[in-house]
């Protein structure tokens, strides 16, 4: 189970939930309580399974066993950065990044030769604007323009009426990172950290 697809669903079940029972919204991020509640079914994330020692921090600063102060750090995973933990992690949080597009697809058709661009927003008053491609053959060119060509208008409208019937198959696609917030140790990693960690400083 790759942990992208697990967040997507943990994600999107949380939304529905909270349209049910007008509770908080998760808003793409897994901390605290309902990082808790979900620190099983990650384990048996690719990016996990192979964690000896996996635990949850619930606060940023934690303290090592030489009573040395130890911050959570953050790491970036997507899919052309893959990375596995091995051995210990102490999860703060994991958050989905917002989608993010490649300037040169914006507007690549996505299928039917039709594709739905990301939003783009006036600079000046910020109003939302999206903008629909349809490709067709330069041959045609001439017969769209002319009055006297039903086919080729009759095509042009079914293409739009399919784009208005289910968007979502148009749009142009993103791509989405995690976040993780933690303290890990790989094996082989020179990491200067005396494990297990505490929440709490001691004093002698």
């Amino acid at each position: 189970m790759k942990l992208k697809g697990l967040l997507n669903q943990i994600f999107e079940l949380g939304s529905k939930m909270v349209k049910l029972s007008s509770g908080k919204v998760i808003d793409n991020i897994l901390t605290g309580d309902n990082l808790a509640n979900s620190m099983y079914i990650l384990k048996q994330c690719d990016e996990f399974k192979n964690v000896k020692d996996f635990q949850q921090m619930f606060n940023p600063i934690m303290v090592d066993q030489s009573n040395i102060i130890v911050s959570a750090d953050t790491m970036k995973l997507s899919d052309d950065t893959p990375f596995e933990f091995n051995d210990i992690l102490y999860l703060y949080s994991i958050s989905l990044m917002p989608e993010m597009y490649d300037q040169k697809t914006w507007y690549e058709p996505v299928k039917d030769s039709i594709g739905i661009s990301p939003t783009s927003y006036n600079p000046i008053d910020l109003s939302p604007t999206k903008r629909i491609t349809i490709e067709f053959s330069p041959e045609r060119k001439q017969d769209i323009h002319d009055i006297g060509d039903e086919r080729a208008k009759k095509e042009i409208r079914e293409k739009l009426e399919k784009v208005l019937e289910n968007p979502k198959e148009y749009q142009v696609k993103g791509v989405r990172g995690i976040l993780i917030r933690g303290i890990w140790k790989n094996v082989g990693d020179n990491k200067n950290i005396q494990f297990p960690l505490s929440d709490k400083v001691k004093h002698d």
